[in-house]
């Protein structure tokens, strides 16, 4: 039986974060979380037993004090965002933070760090064999890539260029690429979750997007499953690929209602993104940037092997991953009860 380790976590209080603690927790280790508000994330974290310990992940002096004592660091903090005004922020912050987390781990000696990355990260594989897939050893975006303007995708290969170049001076780190995350106990819709509750409207505006998706408890018993290994691993999490018609039709059959939805054509879609980047956003703030567009209606199928043999087990059926989504935001507010239609009705009788 693995003995019980001490486990720094950055980004605890974040949808991933708490999804990470508690798995790990479960796992039987202690879990001490690096926060910038100690009282802020006691009511973020609830019942978890969590020990926090104030510092900021852009100081590198304030990790290195919390590192003292600890086993593996956990490292999944990041600006996330795609309203247009986040996008120099991520860009600047993202691999800022990477440096300074990854560099007091260093300076330290921590034994292992897990960081965790993004799916997003990696195109497919331009020729050979396994041309048109992405996986964990697909090339990264560049800048003569068109998709490289994509500001969250820029910020997050910066980042993984920062853990590869720290990698490649010794530290012990392992990876971890989830893909559109979603699950239970999404507070607040992340960019993954606003998908689903946006095809949930009626009636709901949609383009021909592409997507793979993975339950954000599969990718935290991932982390878990790696604190105690070796570091070096590197794991891609993708449960299922499901282009956004097929979600529709997906929720359709797990709500039993049918939204009225207008799809817009690719070509379509890129010229109303043209015209609102022209605007700088006012024409629809919903509607992402050209160059964002063009990564989403670009996006083909993610091998998430890796990923699912961290777990130890299969992923989640995506069915259960929407039904408990759907039925934990409709409990609690997020949605309208009516959206979740047949996952709640017997709830409410």
């Amino acid at each position: 039986m693995l003995a019980a380790m001490r486990i720094l976590v950055t980004g605890a209080t974040g949808y991933l974060g708490r999804a990470i603690v508690r798995a790990v927790i479960d796992g039987g280790h202690q879990v001490i979380a690096l926060v910038r508000d100690p009282a802020a994330a006691a009511t973020a974290l609830g019942e978890l037993a969590v020990e926090p310990r104030k510092g900021d992940v852009r100081d590198e002096a304030s990790v290195r004090a919390a590192l003292d004592d600890i086993d593996v660091l956990v490292h999944a903090a990041a600006t996330y965002s795609y309203a247009r005004r986040d996008g120099p922020r991520m860009i600047e912050q993202n691999p800022a933070i990477a440096e300074a987390v990854l560099g007091a781990a260093a300076a330290v000696g921590t034994s292992h760090v897990i960081d965790v990355s993004s799916a997003g990260v990696f195109k497919a594989h331009p020729d050979g064999p396994k041309a048109g897939l992405t996986d964990d050893e697909s090339p990264l975006w560049g800048p003569s890539d068109r998709e490289w303007n994509d500001p969250y995708l820029c910020s997050k290969v910066l980042a993984e260029q920062a853990a590869r170049a720290w990698r490649d001076r010794g530290l012990p780190i392992s990876s971890i690429h989830p893909t559109l995350t979603i699950g239970p106990d999404d507070r607040v819709p992340g960019v993954s979750g606003a998908i689903l509750v946006s095809l949930l409207a009626d009636p709901c505006i949609s383009i021909a997007g592409n997507a793979n998706w993975v339950d954000v408890r599969d990718v935290a018993a991932g982390v878990a499953g790696i604190v105690g290994r070796s570091p070096g691993a590197r794991a891609l999490f993708a449960a299922r690929e499901l282009d956004f018609r097929g979600m529709a039709a997906l929720l359709d059959r797990s709500t039993g209602r049918r939204p009225r939805r207008f799809w817009l054509s690719a070509g379509i879609t890129r010229a109303g993104a043209m015209l609102n980047d022209v605007v700088g956003g006012a024409l629809m703030r919903a509607l992402p940037s050209r160059d964002t567009l063009e990564f989403a209606l670009g996006v083909g199928h993610v091998d998430g092997a890796t990923g699912e043999a961290t777990i130890g087990r299969a992923y989640r059926p995506l069915e259960e991953t929407v039904a408990e989504s759907l039925t934990w935001w409709a409990e609690r507010g997020t949605i309208p009860r009516s959206w979740a239609g047949t996952l709640v009705e017997a709830a409410t009788r």
